[in-house]
């Protein structure tokens, strides 16, 4: 007997080999990738106080989690200082102002004048210094002589500027010293040289004086009055109302609402994260009772939850990532992967579950995203894009190909959700992220497809198309070697496609199942009957118990075929599986003949090794490949013939308890028996016998 134990429970060992993967590894990893998926889930919903800081945009949409009231206190702020500065501008003296005015004009007038009348440079240095108490050496003022009048009329403005900004605002004695050094900083901030700016400065603070005949404490108590009077602004904000945007700029409103609103509680945020886990609970409840109701075991399996998780935990990732990348651009948001997991279980499982996980991938993306509605809204619509184009991928090839139209749709999907809910701008990133997404959707759905194979144990649609090809090495070789049996394979294998379409089986694992179920043949392809040379017997003079330990070893040996050249699971057990444990019964006779009585010979030492059929594919192949050769004899088809071969060898299996291990009904065996009927009597209907044709001349005579 063949060793069964499942290869796949050692792919990891410790060196004492008491460590096995499936019993520790695997799950470990699924419960580190599961509290991993909450994490990153749950850590966007932490207090994070220091992300908002005032006049920068908003990392997050922020809601308010209650109603409640409160104080503008920015707004009241700026109408007491409104009303503050109506009281300075009430205690301003219009002639001072007035009075600075004319002395700067006078001052650049004169100055014009004595220029263009060509006094030298030290009497207009005396002139300063003596008339208005300015102090320039010999080569400031020559500089300044020697700039044309256009110059000089610019920088005689600036002054006027600077004093008529400095002069508006109250001044009362105490202030004038402060006011006099703000006259020489705004001076210093003009775009003029050096000099110039000093030139500007000095004459501007000379003309700086007090406003008012106010003191400053009489002003401030008038001020502080009329702002008292001002009625504080209230904010009454509603539970589930946005406080502020993604992206809107904050101010300090926003950040008093949000701290009014528990944004930065760490009692709420735990709280919040109980609300996470329990949803994420309960969808995956629903999911796996979803699972369980339609009654496919192998969705269920400990691999398929690897899987699964396996799956989420990259988009859980890959979300977080371009979560952070969109707090500087929403248009990031544009390039959530979801698509990718649509297009995996499409090509993996099958549509139902696609849809399911593109759900549950939409709700992850949305809680990352805390409260983007469109980034959720678009990664939904191009998960089901993504979905509809996959539908027609059966090649890998093919799944590039649809990857390009892919692409197209997303940057469509992507740029028509961004035009509606943000701007132009960003709708035309969000169309090149669209591009993006398609292209990384596809990439990451190819490179991840053999490793996902491999964890969830699946064989796809894809994989089993590309092995059932004749350019597969182990068919090529079959095919060169035992050409006989090849031809035998593609009769059973139309025999169990159209059994299995009968019954709700895979018909396309029943096919391919068929293609390789006596690829062990090829190992002595010689002593088969269907590859047996025309007058040789390879059996004639061997001892029958020999003989059947021949025919048998064809199982085993196509198992370990099938594990050399890695072919799927499902697959090498109908390998194994297509006999049963059936009677090898030519040889079975035989020997009863040469021993001259039943009891002399035993039934055991003339029965495959193999294992009784566990699927409904196993089970059709069994089926098929002894209708297939108990017809085959059948020298003329008559119908009523085939049907009572194919009876006989239903019933006999049946008999023999072959099919006690597969979900094979008797209703589902007339199916078959039906299936296999229409295809035998196809191929065996007897043909027209055309007369002889013999050519005279220009004409044909029969």
């Amino acid at each position: 007997m063949e060793d069964k134990e499942d290869p796949e429970k050692h792919l990891l060992r410790g060196k004492g080999g008491f460590i096995r993967f499936r019993k520790y590894g695997a799950p470990l990893i699924s419960v580190l990738a599961l509290c991993a998926i909450l994490a990153i889930i749950i850590i966007q919903y932490a207090p994070k106080r220091g992300a908002y800081q005032v006049g920068r945009p908003s990392p997050h949409t922020v809601l308010s989690k209650k109603a409640f009231t409160m104080e503008d206190e920015a707004k009241t702020e700026e109408l007491r200082e409104i009303a503050r500065q109506g009281v300075y501008k009430w205690f301003i003296n219009p002639a001072y102002v007035d009075k600075s005015r004319r002395n700067v004009s006078e001052f650049f007038r004169t100055l014009e004048e004595k220029i263009a009348g060509g006094e030298e440079v030290k009497k207009l240095e005396r002139w300063a210094r003596e008339g208005y108490g300015l102090f320039f050496s010999d080569s400031e003022l020559e500089k300044y002589t020697n700039l044309d009048a256009a110059q000089r009329e610019s920088l005689a403005r600036d002054t006027m500027e600077i004093v008529d900004s400095i002069m508006s605002t109250l001044i009362t004695p105490e202030r004038i010293e402060e006011k006099k050094i703000e006259s020489l900083v705004r001076a210093q901030e003009l775009p003029l040289e050096e000099s110039y700016q000093i030139f500007v400065g000095r004459v501007a603070s000379s003309n700086i004086k007090n406003n008012t005949d106010a003191s400053q404490s009489l002003v401030e108590l008038e001020a502080e009055r009329a702002a008292s009077q001002v009625e504080p602004i209230y904010l009454n904000v509603d539970e589930g109302e946005i406080i502020v945007r993604k992206g809107d700029l904050l101010t300090e409103t926003h950040i008093a609402e949000m701290k009014k609103a528990g944004a930065f509680s760490a009692v709420d945020f735990i709280y919040q994260a109980i609300g996470i886990v329990l949803f994420l609970v309960s969808l995956s409840g629903s999911f796996f009772y979803y699972l369980k109701k339609r009654k496919k075991p192998r969705l269920l399996g400990s691999r398929m939850i690897y899987f699964y998780i396996t799956s989420l935990f990259i988009l859980t990732f890959l979300t977080y990532i371009f979560s952070l990348l969109a707090e500087s651009n929403l248009a990031w948001g544009f390039m959530v992967p979801l698509p990718f997991l649509s297009m995996l279980f499409v090509l993996m499982v099958d549509r139902e579950t696609s849809l399911v996980m593109l759900v549950i991938g939409a709700a992850i993306v949305g809680l990352i995203f805390k409260g983007t509605f469109y980034v959720t809204l678009a990664a939904l619509l191009n998960g089901l894009v993504a979905f509809f184009f996959s539908l027609r991928a059966s090649r890998r090839e093919e799944l590039m190909r649809e990857g390009l139209w892919i692409s197209g749709a997303l940057a469509l999907t992507s740029f028509s959700i961004a035009l509606i809910f943000t701007n132009a701008l960003t709708a035309i990133l969000a169309l090149c992220a669209g591009v993006g997404n398609g292209i990384l959707s596809s990439v990451l759905t190819m490179g991840l497809f053999t490793a996902m194979e491999n964890i969830s144990g699946i064989t796809t649609n894809i994989k089993l198309l590309e092995i059932s090809s004749p350019e597969h090495p182990l068919m090529h070789k079959l095919i060169a070697k035992a050409s006989g049996t090849y031809a035998h394979s593609l009769i059973v294998g139309n025999l169990a496609e159209a059994a299995a379409k009968e019954v709700g089986a895979d018909p396309l694992l029943a096919r391919v199942g068929a293609y390789y179920h006596d690829i062990g043949k090829i190992k002595r392809p010689s002593f088969f009957a269907e590859n047996m040379p025309e007058g040789r017997k390879e059996h004639e003079n061997i001892n029958p118990n020999l003989s059947a330990l021949i025919i048998a070893a064809h199982v085993k040996e196509g198992v370990e075929l099938a594990r050399e050249y890695h072919l799927p699971q499902e697959v090498t057990d109908i390998i194994r599986q297509h006999h049963g444990n059936s009677v090898i019964k030519y040889f079975y006779a035989r020997a009863i003949e040469l021993m001259g009585k039943e009891d002399k010979v035993a039934e055991s030492r003339f029965r495959y090794p193999g294992e009784k059929p566990r699927s409904k594919e196993a089970g059709i192949v069994l089926l098929a490949d002894a209708v297939e050769a108990a017809t085959r004899v059948i020298p003329k088809g008559s119908p009523v013939k085939i049907e009572q071969v194919i009876q006989n060898v239903i019933e006999e299996r049946l008999r023999d308890g072959q099919l006690d291990e597969c979900d094979l009904s008797i209703s589902d065996l007339n199916k078959v028996n039906h299936a296999f009927l229409q295809i035998i009597a196809g191929a065996y209907h007897e043909r027209v016998e055309y007369p002889a044709i013999v050519l005279s001349g220009q004409k044909w005579k029969y």
